[in-house]
């Protein structure tokens, strides 16, 4: 190791540079991997139950392109926690995603397709764009409250700083920003086939994403 600076303190800024980068490429796929999961495992579920598809192939679209995404980026740019170093050191040939990850991933895919299925089945007597609207926005909501689980899978949010990573919060507020122009501007409610949800329906729909 040639230090050019002649400081041995270099060699442990990189160190806790590089665990940075390596557990933000692991929250970042595994966020991105969680989302994806409990789409396709949503649509595969209403497939065997019989039930009306709740998301449309250009809502998915949306959802991959621009939702999951958008927070991604964000999530990408979380800062170091303080307690990084002390992580034992990593083998040559870990991969990003582990046995670890597992739990959460089975959690999380789990309450998203239960949330989807159950504001779907909820709003269907409304019509099924209206149940669609509403799967649209449960998914939406929790994979973008979800970026927020994903900053740390050993520390509560509330321990690491909820406004620590202002990167996340700043692609929180604009996919938030994005989301509701999608379903409440009318030219764009015709191209995704929504309806109007009341406010008594989205803060619900917020409450429990």
């Amino acid at each position: 190791v040639i230090l050019k600076d002649d400081n041995f303190a270099t060699i442990v800024n990189a160190i806790e540079e590089g665990r940075i980068v390596f557990n933000n490429t692991r929250q970042t796929s595994f966020f991105l991997i969680t989302t994806s999961v409990a789409e396709d495992a949503t649509i595969i579920s209403t497939l065997l139950l019989g039930l009306q598809l709740p998301l449309l192939p250009t809502q998915l679209l949306w959802l991959n392109l621009v939702t999951s995404t958008g927070t991604g980026v964000g999530l990408a740019a979380e800062p170091g926690h303080n307690d990084i170093l002390q992580e034992k050191p990593k083998k040559a040939n870990e991969n990003i995603l582990s046995k670890e990850v597992l739990p959460f991933l089975i959690i999380m895919v789990i309450t998203m397709i239960l949330l989807t299925l159950f504001i779907f089945n909820s709003f269907l007597p409304d019509g099924l764009d209206k149940a669609r609207t509403g799967a649209f926005a449960v998914m939406s909501l929790t994979q973008i409250f979800n970026s927020f689980n994903m900053r740390s899978l050993r520390r509560s949010i509330f321990k690491i700083g909820i406004f620590s990573n202002k990167t996340l919060n700043l692609t929180v507020i604009i996919s938030l920003t994005i989301f509701f122009t999608l379903i409440y501007t009318p030219f764009l409610q015709n191209i995704f086939q929504f309806t109007t949800l009341k406010l008594s329906e989205i803060s619900f729909i917020l409450l429990i994403s």
